[in-house]
Formats: structure tokens, sequence, C-alpha cells
């Protein structure tokens, strides 16, 4: 029987020819529009384009700060010659769509780049070839990387992190064959690109070569340009640089963007032939006039095994000075050419720090070489790139008569915090962002033993009680803070997660347990871990096991610890003494008590494992020590005297817990403040009582009663803690209570008059360190407080600075600017103004900003907010810290707030929700209001932008403060002005 073909059948055939030659016509018409690549070199290439979204202007405007909304965007596969230079050639195969399946080996409902926001840990990247050249002038590179994969398992994909990058060209090797890719998928969610071949990928080594071209102008992480002004050459100069932690590698090149991951790198980068180009490892050939004239093509010597977050890269005109560790480490400090001079503190400190290390953690720097560099734009104070550490210029920069005693501290701590990575969190690695804290932790605190080896006269290790301990108490006391060691997994949770509790807490938990086990033992147990890790990663649970084998079954490390790392918060230790004994009750320390909290979201209870070290005014001033464990409801000490004339817990401040003391004994403590008490002491006992007021455990008549110990008390330290608390009392005061807040002005000038008097207007590097940083403290507080001497001297400073042109000392130049422009009209404003954008030196450029924040005028404070938001004017990096200052001046903070909101979408747009500094702008904005009025605005406006980002644990923090001021006032103002009333009206 013949086979009868029906009419309807007929044209279901034609149909079907006439969809086929239509969609082949569109692809080639797609095809032959594609538009061509240039590389800088000779070579004119042909790509295909990679139609991502996330490079479209539209999107942009669409959808600016998330990637929830988007689809998967398939591109075709390109081939890639593999000669170098890199040349490509085309073979376009059309776009496909993507296949609703699952994968078979994703272990979840969809697709595994959709629900595992993680990278495979069977695809392992062993090393990375990545070639960059800059078109600086353009604002835009060309790149390639090579990744070598080992592929422990069959899988069906390879993802790798890709953000913002236009994908050009990809091709995948086994050996010498090519694997054919059926379609490469852009993932933007999680920041995937996925490549899905036409066969199963057998365990074996691969190579995944990458073309891209990336934007240099698009926020300042990633790979980015920066600018600045050379006042030698009378120029605008170019600097490209580099800031990838903790997820911004994707954002400079593909590759798999997790700590987890270590590899080698051959890194090479394009540089014009008159600037400088460096990177992690020293310069291994240099090819003059390649890929083209006036350029040179510079590749550096193969890595040590890092993860992609310490790549760095630098091209720019840059000079340095030079020295040797005695390991003949080579050492360079660089900077702009013009400001080489101001590296001279820094090359004198860091080989001196390189050796400090060297010794303590018993492992040779394993690097040839260390470079430091000071660039004009850095979204960080710094970042400890393996073998090139780059830092913002305020942080390293240093200049006789233009920098203060104060930007030499903070110069020394944060090269010694840098330096310390190199062993903390690059040698070793942690596995995942959960342990962050591991690196910063440490880092934050072995910077001061470091800066101590260099400046054991800047009383350093004591200033850790004021400069790291009693500032995270006042977070870690709130219900919006978190444990050190928290679950994270997408970058806006990661990115976040670098705040005080990683860094301070991470930091005063270490000193804790240092102190605990002994200093001795910690450092061998600490040396062990390093060994064992070293090119390795790890996380928490090994180093307690390294600590642990030091101190065998004294003390059980991972349970104590684990109580301060994986639940939030700290106790206060109620304590009482009768019939001859101590009695110590532990709580949890909450900054506001009306709020409530579930014991049994915390695994321990929110209880804790607390070593306590206890001494009395006896013959002997016997140290007791025990520690009281978190199962047990108190414990009792035996005291040597029944009537000591004081007893302290906490001795040397060690411990991160508070301590309530009956009245009795706090008045004891006061008799004997100065005569048996170290400054690290007095100052968490200032600390202690004013905290423990804000929080109503006891009254502030108490406080303010024994805080007048201060007024005869010439160190530092316990001045240190003592402003913090005088100045938030005198913020909540002006907010609330005005009456209030004349006689409080009235307290401050009384408790600061001694050390006015001693205290003269100078400031030379010949002075006491601690000394220069003192006077600046007292001098703030009696000018904020209406002293009549300390306005009108800086009025005469300010004015001879700016009629005559007069120098003013720099350590007094953040008293007098603020000052001197509070006491000043619009046409003073002008010239400062006009004097900050001629300013070329970073740190004295943060003064000037200052200074015009404090105008009392609101339409010049609006003026300003206006120029800072602009670049030409006010550098991104210093945007936020500008605002800052605009919203500690009572004129300029509503005008801020108001700012805020009206401008949040620009905001957002400008900087991102990925942005922690961005988020974390509300608190510096609204951490004084104290009414019902300011939360609800925050509320609503928080409603109207609920996605916060990097920013969601901000804003919460932000609420619960105005919420626990709004506390505050209730139930202490009336207290406060009895007190004042009594004592000073």
């Amino acid at each position: 029987m013949g086979f009868h073909v029906k009419p309807w059948t007929v044209v279901g055939i034609i149909s079907i020819a006439v969809c086929i030659l239509i969609c082949i016509g569109i692809a080639a018409y797609h095809l032959k529009s594609i538009t061509p690549t240039h590389y800088g070199d000779p070579h004119h290439v042909t790509t295909g384009t990679l139609k991502d979204m996330t490079n479209h202007s539209s999107y942009e405007k669409s959808n600016p700060h998330g990637l929830d909304n988007l689809d998967v965007v398939v591109v075709p596969e390109v081939t890639i010659n593999t000669t170098y230079p890199h040349i490509l050639r085309p073979e376009t195969t059309p776009l496909t769509t993507v296949e609703n399946t699952t994968s078979i080996f994703s272990g979840c409902g969809t697709h595994e780049w959709e629900c595992n926001i993680r990278l495979d840990e069977d695809v392992l990247p062993l090393h990375y070839d990545l070639y960059l050249n800059p078109e600086t002038a353009q604002g835009l590179y060309n790149g390639r990387v090579a990744i070598v994969l080992n592929i422990t398992r069959t899988v069906d994909h390879i993802r790798v992190h890709s953000k913002n990058l236009n994908i050009t060209s990809y091709i995948l090797y086994e050996g010498n064959s090519k694997i054919e890719i059926q379609e490469m998928l852009v993932y933007a969610r999680n920041e995937f690109l996925v490549f899905r071949p036409m066969n199963l990928l057998i365990p074996n080594q691969y190579k995944l070569i990458i073309d891209f071209r990336g934007n240099l102008t698009k926020g300042i992480v990633g790979l980015y340009r920066s600018e600045y002004f050379d006042p030698v050459k009378n120029e605008t100069k170019y600097v490209i640089s580099s800031k990838f932690q903790p997820t911004y590698a994707r954002r400079a090149f593909p590759c798999m963007d997790e700590p987890g991951f270590k590899s080698t790198f051959n890194l090479s980068i394009v540089r014009p032939n008159d600037m400088v180009a460096l990177s992690n490892m020293p310069i291994l050939e240099e090819q003059k006039d390649k890929p083209m004239k006036g350029v040179t093509t510079v590749q550096f010597e193969k890595s040590l095994p890092m993860v992609t977050y310490l790549v760095a890269v630098a091209v720019g005109d840059f000079d340095f000075k030079s020295a040797q560790t005695n390991h003949n480490v080579t050492i360079r400090v660089y900077a702009t050419r013009f400001q080489v001079d101001k590296t001279q503190y820094a090359m004198d400190i860091v080989p001196r720090m390189v050796e400090f290390y060297e010794n303590y953690f018993d492992i040779k720097y394993p690097l040839p070489k260390m470079d430091i560099i000071g660039i004009p734009d850095f979204v960080s104070g710094a970042m400890e790139h393996w073998g090139m550490i780059s830092f913002r210029e305020a942080n390293l920069l240093y200049q006789n008569g233009v920098s203060s005693a104060a930007n030499k501290q903070r110069i020394a701590s944060v090269l010694a915090h840098e330096i310390a990575h190199m062993w903390f969190g690059n040698l070793m690695t942690l596995k995942w962002w959960s342990d962050l804290w591991l690196n910063e932790g440490f880092a934050s605190y072995c910077e001061y033993k470091a800066v101590n080896h260099v400046h054991p006269d800047w009383e350093i290790e004591s200033q850790f009680v004021s400069q790291d301990l009693t500032p995270v108490l006042v977070l870690d006391g709130q219900l919006s803070s978190h444990p050190i060691v928290q679950k994270v997994s997408n970058p806006d949770q990661i990115t976040e997660i670098f705040d005080s509790i990683s860094y301070n807490k991470g930091s005063s938990v270490i000193r804790m347990l240092e102190n605990l086990i002994s200093p001795a033992k910690f450092q061998h147990g600490v040396r062990k871990f390093l060994k064992t890790f070293s090119y390795k990663n790890a996380e928490t649970s090994d180093l307690w096991v390294a600590l642990q084998s030091e101190v065998g079954q004294r003390v059980n490390i991972s349970l104590v610890m684990d109580t301060w790392t994986r639940q939030m918060g700290y106790p206060v230790l109620h304590t009482e003494m009768g019939n001859g004994q101590l009695t110590i009750r532990q709580e949890r320390f909450m900054e506001n008590r009306k709020h409530d909290y579930n014991a049994s979201d915390s695994p321990f209870g929110y209880k804790w494992e607390i070593p306590i070290q206890m001494i009395q005014e006896d013959d002997n001033k016997t140290l007791q020590k025990i520690v009281m464990h978190h199962g047990e409801d108190s414990v009792s000490i035996l005291l040597p005297r029944k009537q000591p004339k004081w007893m302290k817990l906490n001795v040397g401040y060690f411990g991160f817990f508070r301590v309530k003391y009956s009245d009795i004994v706090w008045r004891q403590i006061q008799a004997f403040f100065r005569t048996s008490f170290t400054p690290k002491e007095r100052c968490a006992l200032v600390d202690d009582i004013f905290s423990l007021a804000y929080s109503q455990y006891l009254t502030y008549d108490l406080a303010l009663e024994f805080a007048q110990a201060l007024r005869k008390d010439w160190h530092l330290i316990p001045w240190d803690c003592a402003d913090r608390h005088l100045f938030q009392i005198s913020s909540l005061l002006e907010n609330s209570a005005p009456e209030t807040y004349v006689l409080f002005r009235k307290y401050i000038q009384n408790i600061t008059s001694t050390l006015y008097g001693k205290f003269n207007w100078t400031d030379v590097e010949g002075e006491k360190h601690l000394d220069r940083l003192l006077k600046v403290k007292i001098f703030s507080l009696a000018c904020s407080h209406g002293h009549s001497g300390c306005l009108e001297t800086t009025k005469n400073f300010f004015t001879n600075w700016i009629e005559k042109n007069l120098s003013v000392p720099a350590g007094l130049r953040p008293v007098v600017y603020k000052w001197g422009m509070w006491q000043s009209n619009e046409d003073v404003w002008d010239k400062v103004w006009s004097r900050y954008l001629k300013e070329s030196d970073s740190q004295e450029r943060i003064r000037l900003l200052s200074s015009l924040a404090w105008s009392q005028q609101a339409w010049v404070l609006r003026r300003f907010i206006k120029l800072a938001s602009n670049e030409l004017f006010v550098r991104q990096q210093d945007f936020f810290t500008t605002m800052r200052f605009i919203a500690e001046n009572s004129i300029g903070n509503p005008i801020a707030w108001t700012n805020y909101r009206n401008k949040y979408e620009e905001l957002r747009e400008r900087f991102s929700i990925n942005d922690r500094y961005f988020g974390r702008m509300i608190q510096d904005l609204t951490g004084s209001y104290t009414s019902e009025i300011r939360l609800q605005e925050m509320e609503s406006f928080f409603k109207l932008y609920p996605n916060a980002g990097a920013g969601k644990r901000a804003r919460g923090i932000a609420l619960e403060r105005v919420q626990n001021n709004i506390n505050w006032t209730e139930r202490n103002v009336p207290v406060i002005q009895d007190w004042l009333h009594r004592n000073f009206s």
C-alpha cells in the first residue's frame, strides 16, 4: 500500500520549513552585525558579542542594584587561537535556547548554578594565566584568562564567577583536544558564567580560556582607574589599581572567586612606557612597544598559591624608597612621584615589623619582595595583597609639619595590621567567609604587638582597651549584633561582616584567650597552626586544635571559645560581698534592658565560659584566677581580707565583659582611682560605669560623680574611654533636654579645666606622643562645650591662617579648623573651600573637609553637600566621611538626613547596595536621634526601600540605637538634671 500524504500534513511541513529559513536569516543578520574588538595590537580581531543584560545601560536603569529578576542569558562559543599574542579566530554558532531541565548532578530541583551560590569543590583551579591591557584614557580594558582546572568527578558543566564583564570568546581544552561547548550561560543572580559541554567531563585536567572586556570607571572596586593632580608637572594623571576583596576579583576577570580555592598566577599587564607596573611578584620580563608602540607588556613571576582576592596590580607614575630586611627581603614603599619623600616613615618601620613577625610566627616571609603603595582612590583603609599591599594615601604617607601624632599612629597601626596578614590570611587563608575573624581578628590583635615593637613608648598595648575593646562592647550589647562566626552566603552578607565584630571583638577574645593560657603557650600554638596550614585553608576549629595541643587538659579551649565566637553578646558580672567571700553572677548585658530575647536562640543560652581575675587591696595584692562555667548560676571567691579598701575584677581588662559593683565598691575604687589602677584599668572602669548607667544597671549620679576623678588624670588612655561617653551624653541632651545640656557643658568645663591649663597650644615632634594625643582630646572637649578661652584661641589661630597664611601646628588643626569655621561666615568658608581644592596632601584634605562641615549656615551646608557629591571635587572614598562630618554638626544633621532620603536613588545608583560603607551611612546620620518622630521617619523610609543589601544589619543597628536613645531620655534625663542642678547650677 502506498504512503498517502494528507493536505494538512503538507501545509505543516511547508510552515516548518518557512520558520527554519526565517531563523537562519535572522541568525545570519546578527552574525554579520557583530561588533569587532580591538586589543591595542596590530591584529584586528572580530569576535562574538555577549548579549548580557548586565552590561546594557537599559538594564542598569531598570534594575541598578539587584540581579534577582534576570533570566539566564545564553551566548555562542568562539574558538580561540592559542598562540601569543592574544588573537581570536571566530567560529560563531547561533544562540541556543536554555532547556528547562535539571542538571543530573545538581542535587536540587533546578539547575545547580541556580540553587547553589557556591562553586563546585570538585572543579579546582590550579593555575591562572592572566593578561590585562588597560585603555586608560578610554576607561576600558581587554583581558584574557586561561584557567587550568582539575576536575575530580564527572560533571556536566563548569561554572566560574563573573560580574559586569563583556565575554567576547571562550574555549575549553583537555590536553591539546578542544572540548565542544554547546552553550555558555550568564546567570547573573549568582554572578556565574556556566559552560555546558556537549558531553560529560570526566576526571582530568582541563584549560578554560576566556577573553573579556571590562570598564575601569564603574566605582573603585575590581580593576579601576583613578586620577590625581600632579602639582609639580601641573597635570592630571591616571592610576590603574585593583581591590578584589571580598568578592570583586570577578569584576576584573572571570575566576573562581572563593577563599577556599588557592591557585598560582602568571600575570601580565600592559603599561605606558613611562609608567610603573606592580603586582604580587617581581617582574620576570618586559617587552617594550608590545603589543603596540608606546606601551610595554610586563610579565611577572609565577606566584605562590593564593586566593583570587589577593591578586593585585597597579600602574602609574610611581616612585619609591627601598630597604632590605635582615633576611634579604626587598621592601619598597611607593607613592605618586611628587609625594615619594612622604614614604620615609613607613620605610623606617616596615622592615622592623616584617622581622618582628618572622620571629613571632617562626616563619620567614615567603615572597622575595614586599611592595607597599599609596593609591589616590582606595575604598578601604588598606588591603593585604600578598607582596603588594595597597593603602589609602592618608594611611601611609607622613610629612613632618603636616601629619599629626594621630596620623603617625594610624599609619603604624594600619601597616602592622596589613603586614600581619602576610601570615594570617595569605599564607593561611580561611575556608569560607564565615571564619573571616581568623583573618581580621588576628591581624587586629597582632598589629598592637608589632607597633609596640617599633614604638614601645606609645603604650599601644594598653591603648588596645580604648581603641578596640571598649568600642565594640557598645555594638555587641545590642540585639542587632551577631556572632563572630556566622553563616554567610551571598556577596552582600559577605561584605557586611567586615565589621567591628569580626575585627574588634575577634581581636578582643583572642587577647582574652592568650591571657588565659599564657602568652608563651599561645605563641607556640599559633606557630603550630600556621605551619600546619601554610598554603592551605583553615577554619576556627583548626586553631582550637593547635592551641589545645599546647595546654593539655587544663582548659577545654573549644568549649571556652565557642561560647564567645558562636553566640553574640557578652555578660555583665553582678558582684556581692558578704561572709568573707565575693559572689559573682553572670547575665547577658543588654544596652536596653527593656528588650527581651530568647535564650534558646543561642546554643549556650547566652551564658559564657568566663576567665575571671580578681584583686583586692591587701598586703600582697593577691591575684586570684577562676573560670566561671556557662552552666553555673554563680561562683564565689574567698576574700583574703574581709573588709578590703577596694576590690576589682577583670584585672588588666583582658575579659570581654562588664562588671557591676555595689555603689559602695564604686566609691572605694574612686578613692584609689589614680594611685592603684593602671591607665587601661582606669579607662575600663570609666567605660563600665558610664555604659552601666546608660543601660540602667546603675544611676547616672554615681557615674558623673565617679568621672570627676579624671580631673587630675593626665594620661591619655582613661580620657580616650571617657570622651566617647561624654560626647554621647552631650549629643543626647542637646537633642532632648536643652536646659540640662547647658548644665552639662559646665560639668565638662569643670572636669577638663585642670588639664586644659596644663597644656599649651603647640605640637612638635619632641613632645611625648601620648601627651600630643591627649591635649587634642582636652581641647576638643573644652571647645565643644563652650570654653571661652578655647574658642578664642581657635579663632585667633584660624584667622591668622586665613588672613596671613600662618601655619597651624599639625596636631591642633582638627580643633582649630573645626571651631574656627564654627565662628566664621560664608566668605571664610569659600576661602577654605578654595584651599581644599588646591591641597594635594590627603590628610590635610580630610581636615579641611571636616572644617567645611562646621559652618553654622544651613544654606552653606546644602551647597557643600551638592559640591561633595561631585567626584571632581571630593573623591568617592571621602564622600561618606564628609557626610559624617556634616551629620555631627547639629545644624547640618537634618540637612544631611533630608538629602539622604531625597537623593537615595541617586546614591544607590552611584554606590550600589553591595557597598557596605554606603549601607552604614545610616548609622552616622541617625545615631544621635532621640524622638519618636525621627524613628518613624526611619521606619517609613526603610519600608519604601526594603532591599538594603550590605546595609541590612546597619539599618537594624540604627533603629535599635534610636530606640535605645528614646528610652535613655525618658529614664535618665531627670536623674542627670537633678544631679547637675545640685552640683553645677
